[in-house]
């Protein structure tokens, strides 16, 4: 607001959370099916694990899922909040 004297209070963020699907592939098993060497993924990339959406997921119940912990976790009345931003990162 240019120009007046409006202060905003309380503003910053308060918490994060990202939401990972619970259907997932072991990378030890990845490794054999894509015959590759054992540790590729494992070791290489680091992860032991790999998750990905099911048919009846989308970004957008991704998002709705780590809004609603969020606001869970964090005991957050939704009347709150103020501003809410989600960002989908391009892949």
């Amino acid at each position: 607001m240019s120009g007046s004297s409006y202060q905003a209070k309380n503003v910053g963020i308060v918490a994060m959370e990202t939401y990972f699907p619970k259907s997932y592939v072991e990378q030890t098993d990845l490794e054999q099916h894509d015959k590759v060497s054992a540790g590729k993924y494992t070791v290489g990339l680091g992860q032991t694990a790999m998750s990905f959406a099911s048919p009846a997921e989308d970004i957008n119940s991704f998002a709705l899922n780590a809004v609603s912990h969020l606001i869970s976790k964090n005991n957050i009345d939704p009347q709150s909040i103020g501003r809410l931003e989600v960002e989908q990162k391009p892949l």
